[in-house]
């Protein structure tokens, strides 16, 4: 069972820690300005890394522009892959 303050693990893969500090390693393991899946304070949503001068350096942002806070991140799964005939095919959805 989670509490508001752990992500749930179960399912797509795996929860990292967001550091103090961006480190070589954090900012490689998000591909920056690449969306990830984020954690925080019981919410889970799609957000990114950025490097803005003008706003101080790095932070995270969503698409609300929010500048949230996670305390953890994952890569966002690959999509789906389709097949030409899945294509218009309303039975799969």
């Amino acid at each position: 069972m989670t509490t508001p303050h752990q992500p749930h693990t179960d399912g797509i893969g795996t929860w990292s820690a967001v550091p103090e500090e961006p480190t070589l390693k954090f900012l490689k393991s998000i591909n920056i300005n690449n969306q990830v899946l984020v954690y925080e304070n019981g919410r889970y949503y799609n957000a990114w890394f950025e490097f803005e001068p003008s706003e101080g350096g790095w932070f995270w942002t969503d698409e609300a522009d929010s500048e949230p806070n996670p305390s953890h991140y994952m890569p966002l799964p690959k999509p789906p892959s389709t097949t030409q005939s899945q294509i218009g095919d309303t039975d799969n959805v």
